[in-house]
């Protein structure tokens, strides 16, 4: 039954899913993606520019499908790149439409 209703195009590297937060374990964050298993993503993904935790039990978030084995097998998911894909995919839309966009510089590379 759940190999049945498991859709594998839905989990491939690269995708970004919706999961949603069960429990907060020390340093990570245990979500259900709909997977066979659960997943952790440490809990520095999830903070603000201040420091500060921004997730709780019951949170549905965006993730990143980073690996996955197999349907029994381990998944690696992360918040910190699904926010990159819709920063950047934003970034796009507003260079697109000719949009300005008013920000801060966090970091330089």
């Amino acid at each position: 039954l759940f190999e049945a209703s498991y859709d594998r195009n839905k989990f491939k590297p690269g995708a970004i899913i919706t999961a949603t937060v069960v429990d907060i374990q020390g340093e990570e964050a245990v979500v259900d993606a709909g997977m066979k298993s659960e997943a952790f993503i440490e809990l520095s993904q999830f903070q603000d520019l201040n420091g500060t935790i921004t997730v709780s039990i019951g949170d549905q978030v965006e993730v990143f499908v980073e690996t996955t084995v197999d349907i029994a097998g381990e998944t690696r998911l992360s918040r910190e790149k699904a926010q990159r894909v819709e920063t950047w995919n934003r970034l796009e839309q507003a260079m697109n439409s000719g949009e300005i966009l008013t920000g801060f510089v966090t970091n330089k590379v």
